[in-house]
Order: C-alpha cells, then sequence, then structure tokens
C-alpha cells in the first residue's frame, strides 16, 4: 500500500510543470486512470476471492468422495476376506471328511 501511495504521489507530482488548467486536466485523467485500475483490482480480486470458494467446495467434495471409496473399499475388502475364509474352511472341511 505504501507503495502504491508513493507511486500515487510521484504521478501527481510530475504534472506540476505548465500552466493551471493542465495540470489539473493531467491530474485528472491521472486519477481516472487509477480509479479505473483500482476497478479492475477489485474486480480480480473477486473473481479470485470466487474461484477461491469454488476450489474449496471441489476440494471437500473430492474428499469426501475419496473417504467415501476408501470405506467402500475397505468393506468389500473385508467382506471378500471373510468370503475366502468361508471358502478356505469349506474346502478344507470336505478334505477332511475324504479322508
Amino acid at each position: 500500500y505504501t507503495t502504491t501511495t508513493n507511486y500515487i504521489f510521484i504521478c501527481i507530482r510530475k504534472y506540476f510543470i505548465d500552466n493551471d488548467a493542465l495540470e489539473l486536466v493531467e491530474l485528472e485523467e491521472s486519477l481516472c486512470k487509477l480509479d479505473v485500475q483500482i476497478a479492475e483490482l477489485e474486480e480480480t480480486n473477486e473473481v479470485l476471492f470466487n474461484q477461491n470458494e469454488f476450489n474449496k467446495q471441489r476440494f471437500e467434495h473430492l474428499s469426501q468422495r475419496i473417504n467415501k471409496l476408501i470405506s467402500e473399499s475397505k468393506t468389500k475388502y473385508r467382506s471378500c476376506e471373510q468370503q475366502s475364509n468361508t471358502l478356505k474352511k469349506g474346502l478344507n472341511d470336505m478334505m477332511t471328511k475324504d479322508q
């Protein structure tokens, strides 16, 4: 902010050259340009803020999906493990009966 303020001061200072009318016109033009730059920066800031909010929401949504997939995978793994153990036990029982 200090740099911007110094820059504005320098811009305004450099126009104190010729007659009063010319100085005022150039000062007004300079101020108008600065107003436009400020408006553009505010707009850019708003766009970046909105993008940041969107990114946060997207990240949260993806995190929830990933956690859900991890949970489902763990459940399926446990189920497969249980089925595998049941099959092994069944095969062992069948092999034991045949002997």
